[in-house]
């Protein structure tokens, strides 16, 4: 672990350019070799530089991405299979390069599948909103952000009270059934505040600055009475 080498953004910058490349080009015979440099990066970054080890996150994110460039750049050609609401299957295909390229990076960056045909779960925004349902999006998001602060602030008391998380403490194994309950929501429901004020906090900016639209950013986790299955909760 002390070995592996810093993690380099310029690689990892690589590593996204030639992905959104690969999804833009035609079917040739050279398509599936944009996979080789792709799949080294990604080992690269992941075996040999602190983003496997010190950052987990990253480290499976670029598994993530290299996976779904073997799924749409060797396996089949994503401009076939996938299109964005509003578009007839197949029609990027007919779309100069550049066009291709932006539609490629929308793609890429849309792992949630937001305003492309094969996700049709999400609550319906206008695709173009007025200027009153922009403010009405950006105060409901603020008040979100809100709200989400007040449940880390809240738990951060709960957690600073629960008797496993002092020094000294048995382990969370040995504690009552009850303390490890509550050690459970103190972890889960934090965390879930947290991610869901950066998700408010990026969608109050973009819309804000007229850069995307209410469209773009439905909820980022569905209701807890859906909890009975992952897609309905994590959107």
């Amino acid at each position: 672990m002390s070995s592996a080498r810093p993690f380099s953004v310029p690689l990892y910058g690589l590593l996204q350019a030639l992905i959104v490349l690969g999804y833009a080009i035609r079917l040739s015979w050279y398509r599936p070799l944009f996979f080789i440099p792709i799949t080294a990066i990604s080992c690269y970054l992941v075996l040999y530089t602190n983003a496997g080890f010190a950052s987990p996150g990253v480290g499976s994110t670029i598994a993530i991405q290299m996976l779904s460039a073997f799924d749409g750049i060797v396996l089949k050609d994503v401009k076939q299979t996938l299109h964005r609401v509003g578009e007839k299957p197949g029609q990027i295909l007919l779309a100069p390069f550049l066009r291709r390229l932006l539609w490629s990076c929308h793609l890429h960056n849309s792992p949630r599948g937001v305003r492309w045909a094969h996700s049709s779960h999400f609550p319906t925004y206008p695709v173009l909103s007025t200027p009153e349902q922009k403010r009405a999006f950006v105060a409901s998001r603020i008040f979100t952000v809100f709200f989400s602060v007040a449940l880390l602030l809240v738990f951060f008391i709960i957690n600073g009270a629960n008797p496993a998380l002092t020094p000294g403490a048995l382990r969370l194994v040995d504690q009552s059934i009850y303390v490890r309950a509550m050690s459970l929501v103190g972890l889960a429901i934090p965390a879930y505040a947290f991610i869901n004020a950066l998700h408010c906090m990026a969608s109050i900016i973009l819309v804000a600055a007229g850069i995307s639209e209410p469209v773009d950013w439905p909820p980022l986790f569905g209701s807890p009475t859906d909890m009975y299955s992952v897609q309905s909760f994590w959107r």
